[in-house]
């Protein structure tokens, strides 16, 4: 772990990030910022989001990491974290429902995630999912269509907690004008304020990946691929957190792999 900062947080990634060269860019812009990070061994796969368990409103909450698209690579389920992180002085509260890390947003007394979480417990009603999911979580669940476009069903590439009442789309006004109204309808009674990413004709395939930011404290670390939609991302997203320092981060290798910053890290809070 690098030195100690005073920001609550503490980031850690999977070693096996540390063999992609935008390992150097992330771990360079983390210490010019003074984030501390630290490696987790012992994982399966770099996606240390997915199946790490998730802070929510004082305690951490455990699931079940069982996902469908890697029934035939099940080499690759991290399924016992306590291989891979010390929770002995945390507060855990575990859930058997099969849930993704990357298809949790926290936005204070809410969550939200995809509808892909009821495919995946199928053998429940719906109402027995929401209410397991608000017992763990402490929170009331926002449920938001699938974008089936990305088939790990995860909510992270398209929605993000801005603050009470306020969170970020990411650019379906450009893609998929349908897909967005139907998440408008979804999200608008529960939050007041959404502001969307819109890129116009220069959006290109991966300009998705900009939502997938590392946002640490007052601290936003944003993807960036070497395309045309980089630099406006940078630019609205910091309009957007006017009180945060948003910082480009430069990591092409795990986008061609199908994921972005929030998808490699991890956010532990101290005590």
């Amino acid at each position: 772990m690098n030195k100690k900062s005073q920001n609550p947080q503490i980031v850690y990634f999977s070693e096996h990030l540390t063999a992609y060269k935008c390992w150097e860019n992330i771990k360079q812009s983390l210490e010019e910022n003074g984030i501390s990070y630290g490696l987790l061994p012992n994982t399966k796969d770099l996606w240390a989001r997915d199946y790490m368990p998730v802070y929510s409103n004082g305690h951490y909450v455990s699931y079940v990491y069982n996902p469908d698209y890697l029934q035939n690579d099940k080499q690759y389920i991290t399924d016992n974290i306590d291989d891979v992180f010390d929770f002995a002085n945390d507060s855990i509260v575990s859930t058997k429902l099969i849930i993704d890390g990357g298809n949790v947003i926290l936005c204070g007394d809410k969550v939200i995630m995809t509808d892909k979480v009821l495919k995946e417990n199928s053998e429940l009603t719906k109402e027995e999912i929401i209410k397991e999911i608000e017992r763990a979580f402490s929170a009331k669940l926002v449920l938001i269509p699938w974008d089936t476009y990305e088939e790990y069903g995860h909510a992270d590439g398209m929605v993000r907690f801005v603050s009470d009442g306020h969170i970020l789309l990411n650019q379906y006004k450009d893609i998929d004008p349908e897909l967005r109204q139907k998440l408008l309808d979804a999200l608008s009674p529960y939050f007041s304020k959404i502001s969307e990413l819109e890129y116009g004709k220069v959006s290109s395939t991966n300009s998705w990946a900009h939502i997938n930011y590392l946002q640490v404290g007052k601290y936003i670390f944003v993807p960036q691929l070497g395309i045309m939609t980089d630099k406006l991302a940078v630019e609205q997203i910091s309009r957007i957190f006017p009180d945060s320092k948003v910082i480009p981060v430069e990591v092409k290798g795990i986008v061609k792999n199908g994921g972005a910053l929030n998808c490699v890290s991890w956010n532990y809070y101290k005590k």
